[in-house]
């Protein structure tokens, strides 16, 4: 049975060979998290050419993700069916619906900490 110090080895060799053969493509995304969870909603039932459409229309007509997380379903639905988003009534409600839950987690303190 392999000792933990071994196993450790191992995994930070393969560590090392990865990030040499791997990370050479790979670009750092400067996207917020935010805009990660706004991007995933927009992507359900959806295509990665229109999704990223959609984030672009929702983009140039708001402000920021705030604006969209306050703003009237209709407007957010014009604004995805204006692009051709297929399940732009269902975006329309999950986008503010999971910003609000955000602002909730990030604003209400926590018993523990």
């Amino acid at each position: 049975m392999a000792t933990l110090r071994e196993l450790q080895t191992k995994a930070r060799k393969a560590y090392t060979k990865w990030k040499k053969d791997y990370s050479k493509g790979l670009e750092k995304d400067p996207r917020s998290p935010v805009s990660h969870l706004c991007f995933s909603i927009l992507l359900r039932n959806n295509s990665i050419t229109n999704t990223k459409q959609a984030e672009q229309a929702l983009r140039e007509r708001f402000v920021d993700w705030n604006e969209i997380r306050v703003s009237p379903l209709p407007e957010l639905r014009d604004a995805l069916e204006s692009v051709g988003t297929p399940t732009a009534e269902q975006n329309a409600y999950a986008l503010p619906r999971s910003l609000r839950h955000v602002v909730i987690k990030l604003t209400t303190p926590s018993r523990y900490s």
